[in-house]
């Protein structure tokens, strides 16, 4: 057991190097691919908007999984009752 953890904290040791040389790197090519998706300049209308499709989006996945599992409509107006009191949240899009 003693032989595991010590390879495993090898390999964490090694994967936090390899992040730390290569991340910067690795998200600048994240960004620069995902361009098309970033919305420039970031307004509160647009970010108001990616809000509501976010909400609806979520909204119909919750449905579908609900009638999919046989879940109550209790965890659907839990989901509901939360948008209602948290409409100012703005999600950032970096």
């Amino acid at each position: 057991m003693a032989s595991k953890l010590a390879q495993l904290k090898s390999k964490a040791c090694q994967a936090k190097k390899f992040v730390a040389t290569h991340g910067t790197s690795y998200y600048k090519h994240l960004l620069e691919q995902n361009k098309q998706f970033i919305q420039e300049p970031a307004t509160v209308e647009k970010c108001n908007e990616l809000s509501k499709k976010l909400l609806y989006t979520r909204l119909a996945s919750n449905m579908i999984m609900a009638y999919r599992l046989g879940m109550n409509w209790t965890q659907i107006n839990t989901y509901m009752r939360y948008r209602k009191y948290h409409n100012d949240d703005c999600y950032g899009w970096w």
